[in-house]
């Protein structure tokens, strides 16, 4: 048995030693060849255990660290049931995993009116922002969206005033940001959405707050303009007729639940700036002037936009209107 032990010793120095490579040698040579010295020493040790009469069957080992799942499959896995959830027959589609300050872009968007459809894979929840850049930059919309394992599809309606990009602006929280993947699907309005008509009661609502504000009406000053509530977002733009100088806005709403009020001043260099982002409660019985006004400075050959979004309750039953009067 000893003359056994020493031929195979030898054997094994005769093959090893030649394969002792100094650093700098390719790592794959050394990588092959480690691996089969280390098939050789292991037949040795089993051979040197029967030997001498001990077995070393079953020794416990550490499972040594998990495998790291590979950055590009976890980014798939996170966005795959968000995209799951947006995908439709057609729209402009982006994807990605969710950051604290994100950016999705849709270049080469033509005005109209947009549906934007969007969920959110994993934990926690991100603010989302949208924008329009280009030759007449607005602020669009701005939701909350909820992070869920099993994704549910939210929707907002956008109404793209201009030709331009459509930036969407993602803010995860600390449980959404590197663990909850987004996706998002923008799709124009289809026949049966750009013929949503309005019901008569925000009609009738409507006509109630434009009749509100008429007798604020300046004689020489812009007439009070009424908006519906059939779709998320409505907007409507307003342009001066006597320059820059010093304005104020009056609303109304009647009907029931409220709405969301965001106006932004247009500036002649494509500038935006906003000049109010307020909720507005509507009145259904005897609606009256809101009792707070908003003031501001229009600049020379600037415009405003006027978006409202009603809640659940105000949608499709209550009526806004606005007037803009200078106060020299």
């Amino acid at each position: 048995m000893p003359d056994q032990f020493e031929a195979l010793f030898a054997e094994l120095r005769a093959e090893t030693m030649p394969r002792i490579l100094p650093p700098g040698v390719d790592a794959t040579h050394r990588t092959v060849r480690r691996r089969r010295r280390t098939r050789r020493v292991a037949v040795a040790a089993a051979v040197l255990a029967v030997a001498g009469g001990f077995a070393a069957v079953n020794l416990p080992r550490g499972a040594g660290p998990a495998p790291q799942e590979a950055a590009a499959a976890r980014i798939n896995r996170l966005v795959a049931p968000a995209d799951a959830a947006v995908d439709l027959p057609d729209g402009l589609f982006a994807h990605g995993l969710m950051t604290a300050d994100g950016t999705a872009e849709f270049p080469n968007v033509v005005a109209g009116n947009y549906t934007l459809y969007m969920a959110c894979s994993g934990a926690g929840q991100a603010s989302l922002a949208a924008t329009l850049t280009g030759t007449r930059p607005a602020e669009l919309v701005g939701s909350v969206l909820t992070c869920d394992e099993t994704p549910q599809r939210a929707e907002l309606e956008i109404a793209v005033p201009a030709d331009g990009t459509v930036v969407v602006t993602l803010k995860g929280d600390d449980r959404a940001a590197g663990n909850a993947g987004y996706a998002l699907n923008l799709r124009g309005a289809t026949d049966a959405e750009s013929n949503v008509t309005p019901s008569p009661q925000t009609v009738w609502n409507a006509d109630r707050a434009l009749g509100v504000l008429k007798n604020l009406q300046p004689q020489d000053g812009a007439a009070p303009v009424s908006m519906t509530t059939e779709r998320q977002v409505q907007s409507s733009d307003w342009e001066s007729t006597t320059g820059g100088g010093g304005y104020q806005i009056r609303v109304a709403c009647a009907g029931p639940g409220g709405v969301g009020l965001t106006v932004t001043q247009r500036l002649k260099d494509g500038s935006t700036d906003r000049v109010t982002n307020e909720r507005i409660a509507c009145t259904d019985v005897d609606p009256t002037v809101y009792p707070s006004w908003i003031g501001f400075d229009l600049a020379a050959g600037a415009d405003l936009e006027v978006l409202i979004a009603p809640d659940e309750l105000a949608r499709d039953q209550a009526g806004f209107a606005y007037i803009v009067t200078g106060t020299a």
